[in-house]
């Protein structure tokens, strides 16, 4: 050996080389993965040379230090010299006698420590002794899809590390881009489809590509397009078969839009679809919006009661659960995160609310590139009072019909106002008549009464009785208006239409008895007549034949309150005398629509307005009053057209009187939902914390438990970078095999679908107790929408009640996990978990003094299934079980009938 040359230890590597040189050689070594029964050797740039002439030194070292066979990194070792027939790397696997395998080029180190060799047709070449070489691939280690890809390339597509890419022909090589720099995943390979800046390979070119893999390289294979627009739709119809498609390009494990510049814009919440011939895109992987947010449906989560977000390529998608979404409303992704928003209906305060919260929980790369984007009238009705205004994106549907809105407003220049109300020059709306009633709010002097429209510092024409009725009696006139107050202005009567006037009647009059508080809107001194303490008696001018606002109701005209009649001279109550209330919300509103400032074509068209403030008068709360509540606040005469009844019938005691009590009903109990979460649902690590943070000290336990498991069963190790996940996911199992009936959020279930995927699977017949009067016939399919535990049939306990025996197929064994559990410390390690989305078929029922139902998983329904159901089922009635209270809640419970 050279004296200069040492072989050395790095890590889980070798490093040939001069000592203090190859820091790259060094740096790759640390980096490398390990593999089982291989060696990884580096030789650095010092060292080259005299491997590559076999120096006996260099060899005998790196013979001595290494077991098995060799995975030599360095250049030059797979091409033979000119005057040698054989390559250095099979010259050393004739002298080491084991498998020497070398690259054709110096490789790229991976993230993940996996090696790849960049170049058309260049990778890892392996040498045996006595034997042929033969090639491995561009990729150490080999992922499992690597042997389903073509051995010569199509023209125009290049190996990348995590699978191909396909771009337009002459297109310039770009070694420096990302795409090589990703690790491969070990489940999909991915195709990536153009590069930024470049034009779009045709449809033809990926359909052809994927024509050329194997059948399972086909359902492995997941389309991306690498800024550049989609192709799953054309590539879908040529192929006549599903295409999975991911949105985005898999940046460190996830993917990203990448607009036409190459910049990495935002991540998706939608992860991959799978396209179908002649349906579209059906979402398939997913990530939640936010943490905290309750998943209920697949891509679908709880905004509000009523309310839900929808995970869709766009973005989001938020609309009520009873409106079905469209199909243009989940359009593919582009180069904006969008929230979408959609409603038939007014959208509440509270949706909105939550909208702001939504939007201020997203992460920082979809807030910076959101933009909101409505999609129906009431939706566009909301972004307005959004906090991200200045985000929202008006589509041109509804731009066109807000402009046609406002020309049809300017049109109607000839269209008469409605009576009722008035309309002053300067735009304001005003009632013709007094509607409400004067309180301690109403801080302007002295009552005095002046018709609405009259100018200012005239009096208002005597109104002329018609022949045969008594001449009114004449209104006082009204103080003097100060010198700073505001100009009078011309008046135009505007008519209110009666279904206003019933509304606003009905809901001012049942306000004095359920008020509710809220900050008083002060009036400025104007024209207006004092509020009196009742709406006016009089019929509306110009509407013969409308009742008074006061006997108006929402369900039809009410008896008048006991007070002075048409012609009396009666006069009305003095305010005095009258309770200050504080402002309700009616009086508010009608306070805003007073003031409310509209433009000369808003003006013509203000029947909108006030059917908007009816929208919202209807909107508040029910206020409920009694009659006599409302008779007995201001005790007047009675009127002397109304005749006294012959016999006065008792009163009833009012509400708060000692002598009558009203017992609250009984709260029916509150069962809690299953969660349910789809069968392949994968944690995150933000799920995976809340877990640990939510069971605490038992999350601890239960991990002591799974590393001791790990150590007796090597096969449930989990790949690289996924020991976390491992450990979180098998802890949720075991904290669930010890306490099934114990309820658990949506984080704890996801994260306890992915431990359950990581068992072994059991066929066997379980038995689980369900309630006596549980109605499931033969054929009868059941649908587990939550795991379940179940205990083996020949166990010696009872589960309660009438016993289903099940023949599982896709159970999972607990054994190792959990051994004992319940107070009773039963042992429990021979039970099993039923996922959910188990789908269970009743095959029979057996009768006795138990009556046993029989049910088989779905698919495995036959002859030989039901005759060991009917073996368990007679054994278990010869037994002598032992039923406890532990026993019965551990296996006991319903199961939902699909």
């Amino acid at each position: 050996m050279e004296a200069s040359i040492e072989v050395g230890r790095v890590g889980q590597a070798l490093v040939v080389g001069r000592p203090g040189a190859d820091r790259e050689a060094i740096a790759l070594a640390e980096a490398a993965r390990p593999e089982r029964g291989r060696t990884t050797v580096v030789v650095g740039a010092s060292a080259v040379d005299a491997v590559a002439r076999i120096d006996p030194w260099v060899i005998a070292d790196i013979a001595e230090t290494t077991t098995g066979s060799l995975r030599l990194v360095a250049p030059k070792l797979a091409v033979a010299a000119e005057d040698k027939a054989w390559p250095p790397a099979r010259l050393l696997s004739e002298l080491l006698g084991t498998e020497v395998v070398v690259p054709e080029r110096m490789p790229i180190a991976l993230p993940d420590g996996s090696l790849f060799v960049p170049g058309s047709g260049a990778g890892w070449v392996a040498y045996r002794s006595g034997g042929p070489p033969f090639r491995v691939g561009p990729r150490l280690p080999v992922p499992p899809w690597q042997r389903h890809l073509p051995v010569a390339l199509p023209p125009g597509v290049a190996q990348i590390p995590f699978g191909l890419w396909v771009r337009a022909g002459g297109g310039l090589p770009r070694p420096g881009d990302p795409l090589f720099r990703q690790p491969p995943d070990p489940d999909r390979m991915f195709v990536v489809i153009g590069a930024p800046g470049e034009s779009s390979p045709g449809p033809e070119a990926v359909a052809s590509l994927l024509r050329s893999l194997t059948e399972e390289g086909r359902d492995r294979a997941v389309l991306a397009h690498y800024g550049c627009p989609g192709l799953a739709d054309e590539v879908v119809a040529m192929l006549g078969r599903p295409v999975r498609v991911a949105h985005g390009v898999p940046f460190e494990r996830r993917p990203v839009v990448v607009d036409e510049s190459g910049n990495r814009v935002w991540r998706p919440f939608a992860v991959e679809s799978v396209y179908l011939p002649d349906r579209g895109p059906v979402l398939d992987r997913w990530v939640a919006p936010a943490p905290e947010m309750v998943l209920t449906g697949p891509g679908s989560y709880r905004l509000v009661d009523g309310w839900k977000v929808e995970v869709v390529p766009r973005g989001l998608l938020v609309k009520p659960e009873s409106l079905p979404a469209e199909p243009e409303w989940e359009t593919g992704t582009g180069p904006k995160a969008e929230l979408v928003l959609a409603s038939d209906r007014e959208v509440p305060a509270t949706v909105v609310a939550a909208v702001d919260e939504l939007v201020r929980g997203l992460s920082d790369d979809a807030v910076a590139s959101l933009r909101i984007v409505p999609l129906t009238w009431p939706a566009a009705l909301a972004a307005r009072r959004l906090e991200a205004t200045d985000r929202v994106v008006w589509p041109g549907a509804l731009e066109a019909a807000r402009e046609d809105q406002a020309a049809a407003a300017l049109e109607a220049e000839d269209v008469a106002p409605p009576a009722g109300v008035v309309v002053t020059a300067d735009g304001r709306v005003l009632p013709a008549e007094p509607v409400l009633t004067a309180s301690s709010w109403d801080f302007r002097s002295p009552p005095g009464e002046q018709a609405i429209g009259a100018p200012a510092g005239r009096e208002a024409p005597e109104e002329s009785a018609p022949a045969g009725e008594p001449a009114r009696p004449q209104r006082p006139e009204p103080a003097p208006a100060p010198a700073t107050a505001p100009p009078r202005h011309r008046h135009v009567p505007v008519e209110v239409p009666s279904r206003i006037e019933s509304t606003l009647s009905a809901t001012v009059s049942a306000s004095s008895a359920n008020p509710v508080e809220e900050e008083p809107a002060f009036l400025p001194q104007t024209e207006l007549t004092p509020l009196s303490p009742h709406l006016p008696a009089e019929p509306v001018p110009g509407r013969p034949g409308l009742p008074p606002l006061s006997q108006v109701s929402p369900s039809g005209p009410v008896p008048p309150p006991p007070g002075p009649a048409h012609g009396d001279d009666t006069t009305s109550v003095p305010l005095s005398a009258v309770e200050p209330a504080p402002p309700t919300k009616v009086q508010t509103v009608l306070n805003t629509v007073r003031h409310a400032r509209v433009s000369q074509a808003g003006a013509r068209s203000v029947a909108t307005t006030l059917g908007t403030v009816v929208r919202r008068a209807e909107a508040l709360p029910p206020l409920v009053a009694s009659a006599e509540s409302r008779t007995s606040e201001a005790p007047v005469a009675a009127s002397p057209k109304t005749p006294e009844p012959e016999a006065k019938a008792p009163e009833a005691p009012p509400v708060s009187s000692p002598a009558v009590r009203t017992e609250p009903a009984p709260r029916a109990a509150v069962a809690s939902s299953p969660v349910e979460v789809p069968a392949d649902a994968r944690s995150t690590p933000e799920q995976r914390k809340n877990v640990r943070d939510a069971l605490g000290s038992k999350y601890d336990v239960a991990t002591r438990a799974v590393t001791k498991l790990l150590s007796e069963r090597p096969g449930l190790r989990a790949s690289r970078g996924e020991e976390g996940a491992l450990l979180a996911e098998l802890a949720a199992v075991r904290v669930f095999g010890e306490e099934p009936g114990t309820t658990y959020d949506t984080d704890f279930h996801v994260c306890l679908a992915g431990g359950l995927r990581r068992l072994p699977t059991v066929r066997t017949v379980v038995v689980r107790g369900v309630p006596d009067d549980v109605a499931l016939a033969p054929e009868t399919l059941v649908r587990l929408r939550e795991p379940l535990v179940a205990a083996p049939s020949d166990s010696p306990h009872a589960v309660g009640g009438t016993e289903a025996l099940i023949w599982a197929t896709t159970a999972r064994r607990l054994h190792g996990l959990v051994h004992v559990a319940g107070p009773d410390q039963l042992d429990v390690s021979r039970d099993v978990v039923l996922p959910g989305h188990t789908r269970l078929r009743v095959l029979g029922v057996e009768g006795g003094p138990v009556r046993r139902i029989l049910l088989a998983e779905e698919g495995s329904e036959g002859e030989e299934v039901l005759a060991r159901l009917r073996a368990a089922a007679k054994g278990r009635a010869a037994a002598e079980l032992d039923g406890g209270p532990a026993a019965n809640g551990r296996w006991y419970g319903p199961l939902p009938a699909a």
